[in-house]
């Protein structure tokens, strides 16, 4: 949740990248019912967004406001009444990256920080619960590490559970492997990437590159020996585009005295079609272990959504469609 909040807020840094996103979104059901209406209106200094229900009603409000310098300042967050829920304050360092982010609600006072050193690279981000002036509840911490060359080197975690990831890298600076240890240093799981050359070509040009193979996820096991339980793969067309790929994307788990209990990585499989050349919109199918399509997702070639259909036992359950101010 931390990791999103700061990224939308990085895109949203300076008033004009808003110029790359929707101005309105469609929320639908099953049956092509409007469910909810987001606009967003642009004014100077200033970028309202307005959620509505079917009936135009309107449930929430956020205002992002800029200072004279056009960054991102403050987010204020309001109920449909006008009334405020809790409001972000942004501050910045003297590179003007993102130092702090600081969350004020009614219910709970919940601070967020974000460090980065001199060439702009993420080394801490942390999400605090302040309870009085004196005290403080870690909610969730990231502690970020790079080698001499500037490569992500290891990443320590802290939320549900406490994690390090130390990171390896082939001769072509391409990740190679992600070592996962719990809080008492235990080897408990790894990620091995492989990577191949393949031939492609389209009318342009023809060309050799190197691209990702697959992924071998790995658990420890008994007499610390590693037991190989899943193999994601990346496929690709004759033009060099990736069309298939089953990736890792969250790492669970709970802690316990002896380190993780139930530790697993969950994968996600997309893939990707594209209709004639590369000008053409391509479309991303989320699926599970099974095959059911879950999530349909239709990108324009900037990507940017255009469309995402999402999918409950074979039936779409909601549609969301997007628009933008050069469409």
């Amino acid at each position: 949740m931390l990791d999103n909040l700061f990224n939308f807020f990085n895109d949203i840094k300076t008033i004009n990248l808003w110029d790359k996103l929707w101005i309105k979104k469609i929320e639908t059901d099953g049956k092509g019912f409007i469910k909810r209406v987001h606009e967003r209106k642009f004014r100077e200094g200033e970028v309202k967004e307005i959620n509505k229900d079917n009936k135009n009603n309107v449930l929430t409000i956020k205002e992002y406001r800029y200072n004279e310098e056009k960054y991102l300042e403050k987010v204020v967050n309001k109920n449909g009444n006008g009334s405020i829920e809790y409001i972000n304050e942004i501050s910045y360092n003297e590179e003007k990256n993102f130092k702090e982010i600081d969350s004020k609600g009614f219910a709970a006072n919940i601070v967020q920080f974000c460090e980065y050193d001199r060439e702009g690279k993420k080394v801490c981000d942390e999400m605090i619960r302040r309870i009085d002036i004196t005290s403080d509840s870690v909610l969730s911490k990231s502690q970020y590490f790079y080698d001499e060359t500037g490569k992500l080197s290891k990443i320590k975690r802290c939320e549900d559970i406490e994690l390090e990831e130390l990171f390896s890298y082939d001769e072509d600076e391409d990740l190679r492997e992600v070592l996962i240890k719990d809080s008492i240093g235990n080897a408990i799981g790894r990620i091995l990437y492989n990577y191949k050359w393949i031939e492609c070509s389209c009318k342009e040009h023809s060309d050799t590159i190197k691209v990702k193979d697959n992924i071998a996820f790995q658990l420890i096991k008994e007499n610390n020996e590693f037991k190989e339980v899943f193999i994601g793969e990346f496929l690709y067309d004759i033009e060099g585009r990736n069309i298939c790929e089953y990736r890792p994307i969250t790492i669970k788990g709970r802690s316990v005295k002896n380190g993780i209990e139930d530790f697993n990585i969950l994968f996600l499989m997309e893939k990707k079609f594209y209709e004639g050349n590369k000008t053409l919109p391509c479309k991303t199918v989320v699926q599970d272990e099974e095959g059911n399509i879950l999530q349909q997702c239709y990108y324009n070639t900037n990507g940017r959504a255009l469309k995402i259909v999402t999918y409950k036992e074979g039936v779409i359950e909601e549609t969301i469609e997007y628009f933008y101010k050069d469409f």
